[in-house]
């Protein structure tokens, strides 16, 4: 999965951070010379020195392979156009804003932005949900985000179709709870069920262990 992050003031250091730790590929916009140089010395990702609205910029990024953009720059105006330039510019998926003041809500999201955003933290989680693959998708948070039951379709690359969940070694920290075919038969699991091609499975786990679900079932980001 490939990010680009405009603004690298305390909101874009941290999900970068964050990002980075859950294998997504980053690269990062900033105007600020110290901002950049900040980076630069503490995290390994492409840094470009420029305006995010300017499409050399994005260019340059890599906004041509990214499947998100998050703007979290302090103007909102700014972060507005550069969402604008994603979707109609180059097609990007989903994108993200910071909203500085409460009063452009709104207006951000009927002028096209898919989710703004106005909290810190909130940012963080919503960014871990909204940007995983498509063969993933958080159906409901537990204990504040801590936990979560996640619909999985596991990869064409997954190796274990037709071994019984006994023989598998499947991770202490994930639990299969339902298997669902392609007919919409229920499967409750035992070691003896398998996993068939076009199989979906509910798993729950904790956020902070979610890369061994990509790890087991051949997720790609």
């Amino acid at each position: 999965m490939n990010a680009i992050i405009i603004g690298g003031g305390k909101i874009g250091y941290h999900l970068t951070g964050t990002l980075m730790e859950k294998g997504y590929h980053v690269s990062v916009i900033e105007e600020d010379t110290e901002a950049c140089r900040q980076f630069a010395n503490e995290l390994d990702v492409p840094i470009i020195r420029g305006d995010g609205t300017v499409a050399s910029i994005l260019e340059e990024a890599g906004i041509k392979k990214a499947d998100c953009v998050i703007a979290v720059t302090g103007r909102d105006e700014d972060n507005l156009v550069v969402c604008q330039m994603a979707k109609r510019l180059y097609n990007i998926k989903k994108t993200i804003a910071k909203v500085n003041n409460p009063k452009n809500e709104e207006a951000l999201k009927r002028l096209g932005v898919d989710i703004v955003l106005n909290s810190t933290d909130y940012i963080t989680s919503q960014l871990e949900r909204e940007i995983d693959s498509d063969r993933i998708k958080e159906l409901l948070p537990l204990e504040d985000g801590k936990t979560s039951i996640y619909e999985i379709i596991p990869d064409d690359n997954f190796t274990r179709w037709n071994v019984p969940l006994m023989d598998m070694e499947i991770p202490h920290t994930i639990s299969i709870i339902t298997i669902i075919r392609d007919n919409d038969e229920v499967i409750i699991p035992n070691g003896r069920a398998v996993i068939k091609k076009g199989d979906k499975l509910l798993i729950l786990t904790k956020a902070k262990n979610k890369s061994d679900v990509f790890k087991t079932f051949g997720i790609s980001k």
